[in-house]
């Protein structure tokens, strides 16, 4: 396999991690900056596989940020590019996992299960504070 460019990374990782959230039975995402920047970059730099080859670097400020990561499956052929309105339950007609397998198996589902799960966990907090 030939490595993956930014854009392609990028869109990996907003692929994968909806797929997560759909398979957690999530179906609405905040992706407003002070309910996604912070839990997302926690779960990430938590995650085992955020220094793998195929992810891109998160960071705080550029064209790598969170959001700015998210939002590459507007501008795609992706399942969840309206996640805005609702994160497809059934992406290309397929379970999460399944989809998963299918397309975004540069890592193994679980993982981005877990990535879900993590960002998740971080937004809890938050969310007793609001």
């Amino acid at each position: 396999m030939s490595p993956l460019t930014k854009d392609q990374k990028q869109l990996l990782l907003a692929n994968g991690f909806l797929a997560g959230l759909a398979h957690l039975g999530i179906d609405r995402l905040d992706s407003t900056h002070m309910h996604f920047e912070a839990p997302f970059r926690r779960a990430f730099q938590q995650w085992p596989h955020h220094l793998s080859p195929y992810m891109p670097a998160v960071t705080v400020e550029g064209t790598n940020q969170p959001r700015s990561i998210l939002f590459r499956v507007g501008n795609s052929n992706s399942p969840f590019k309206d996640f805005a309105t609702g994160i497809n339950p059934r992406p290309y007609g397929l379970e999460p996992l399944e989809y998963l397998e299918d397309h975004c198996d540069e890592l193994p589902s679980e993982a981005w299960v877990e990535l879900a799960r993590l960002f998740l966990e971080a937004k809890q907090p938050r969310e007793r504070r609001s």
